[in-house]
């Protein structure tokens, strides 16, 4: 029906795909270092898990949704912001990572992205009323996945030369 706009459906494929992203991306993360320690898979596995949830709430979120309100035109700045966040994403993700201060580099400059500002834009303006967000992710929002980053790595693992002696299980890419 609109072919050359995209709309509402797309924009929620889109955002769910960008969620998908993030949590491939940790759950990438959680492969490589846990080898090396349990402490360090659980950290990037939290995160993990809070963009599955993400992604899951979305999905709940489109599939009670009408179909009309679906084929509806959607903003074209905002699908355009979505569109940028998501290649953005998937370069930063596809990147190698030889060791745990690169993964976590890779992860400060994935939560700088505006992931998490167009995650509660879809949930403020599409989300009915009576569906609450899990707990996990009800106040995601950039500053703090940067601080959880910051705050909730492992003791020993929070200066950047400690990082760099972890190499990454290339085995387990």
């Amino acid at each position: 029906m609109n072919a050359e706009f995209p709309t509402i459906q797309k924009l929620f494929d889109q955002t769910i795909a960008l969620q998908k992203a993030s949590e491939a991306f940790y759950s990438r993360l959680t492969a490589l270092f846990t080898y090396y320690s349990s402490e360090i898979a659980d950290f990037w596995k939290r995160f993990s898990e809070e963009d599955h949830q993400a992604a899951v709430f979305l999905e709940t979120i489109r599939n009670r949704l009408p179909r009309e309100r679906l084929e509806q035109i959607a903003d074209p700045g905002i699908f355009h912001r979505v569109q940028k966040c998501l290649e953005d994403t998937l370069i930063l993700t596809g990147k190698p990572i030889d060791n745990l201060e690169e993964a976590y580099r890779i992860a400060l400059q994935l939560e700088g992205l505006e992931n998490h500002a167009i995650y509660e834009f879809m949930v403020l303006n599409f989300a009915p009323q009576e569906i609450t967000q899990p707990s996990g992710i009800a106040h995601l929002k950039t500053h703090e996945r940067i601080h959880q980053l910051k705050q909730n790595l492992p003791e020993a693992f929070r200066t950047s030369a400690s990082r760099r002696k972890i190499n990454a299980n290339k085995e387990n890419p």
